[in-house]
């Protein structure tokens, strides 16, 4: 009979073995995990106090169950006074993120309206220079303001031929909105070139609002302004005449506004109006 082999020596095993290998491992890892979980749940719980185990007949029994005692209702204080400070800490850990909803809510809501404010400017100032692309209408504007600031009556000159085309009353509103005191002339000017009945009509009209003077600048300079002109002129057509008419009477009525105001001995008289309306 032939001799086995020592060299070649097959490594399988029966299935009875393979099985009993594998259940002894699946033991093993199973003790191993349960030892994982007892000493994980060991540091992470607190060992509660418990009741010492004392015999009847131990001569101190009562003085350690009353120090028992004291150190339990010392570990419940010391409980209770964590779980409020817990309480504490939630609530203001709840008003800080509210806080910072609303500083940040805050913070954007400045954003967005910075943002819109800067475009509504910039279509603004595109607008502007749209319209008035050589500044004349701001230019316009400053020397109009510095008039009525200065001012303590204001002369409104029209037109005899069109007042109310050439009557501007949002003019007449600034004036009063920048100062209730101060006072506005209506000027008629031109009325030599209508004819008297339209000039007394239109003085008619006008003085129902505002106090009106009938004027007409003169052509040749030959006297101080107010010389020789009489009432019944200052409200009909001067025809050819050269004279300056109404403005005497515009200077009786500023000498009125001037005693009127506090004993002043000299008023500002500011002149606005529409291009060539005198």
């Amino acid at each position: 009979m032939p001799k086995k082999s020592t060299k070649s020596r097959s490594k399988r095993v029966t299935l009875k073995t393979k099985h009993k290998i594998l259940r002894k491992v699946r033991e093993h890892n199973r003790k191993k995990n349960k030892e994982l979980k007892a000493k994980a749940g060991a540091k992470g719980k607190k060992k509660k106090l418990m009741a010492p185990s004392i015999p009847s007949g131990w001569p101190f029994k009562e003085q350690v169950m009353q120090e028992y005692e004291a150190e339990k209702q010392k570990e419940v204080e010391m409980q209770e006074a964590a779980k409020e400070e817990r309480k504490v800490r939630k609530v203001e850990n709840k008003r800080k993120y509210a806080e910072n909803l609303n500083i940040n809510s805050m913070q954007e809501q400045a954003k967005r309206k910075e943002k819109e404010f800067d475009a509504k400017q910039k279509d603004k100032k595109k607008l502007t220079m749209a319209s008035d692309p050589d500044g004349s209408r701001r230019a316009f504007y400053r020397e109009f303001n510095k008039v009525v600031t200065a001012s303590d009556v204001v002369l409104h000159v029209l037109d005899a031929r069109d007042p109310l085309g050439c009557r501007c009353v949002d003019v007449e509103r600034y004036i009063v909105k920048s100062n209730p005191n101060k006072k506005i002339i209506l000027l008629l000017n031109k009325i030599d070139l209508v004819p008297k009945e339209v000039v007394s009509a239109w003085l008619k009209y006008l003085r129902e609002e505002m106090p009106t003077v009938a004027f007409k600048c003169a052509t040749q300079q030959k006297g101080p302004i107010g010389h020789r002109s009489s009432g019944k002129e200052e409200e009909s057509g001067a025809g050819s005449s050269a004279e300056c008419l109404g403005a005497e009477t515009l200077l009786q009525l500023l000498k009125n506004y001037s005693r009127s105001r506090d004993l002043k001995t000299a008023i500002t008289v500011g002149v606005v109006g529409f291009p060539n309306v005198g």
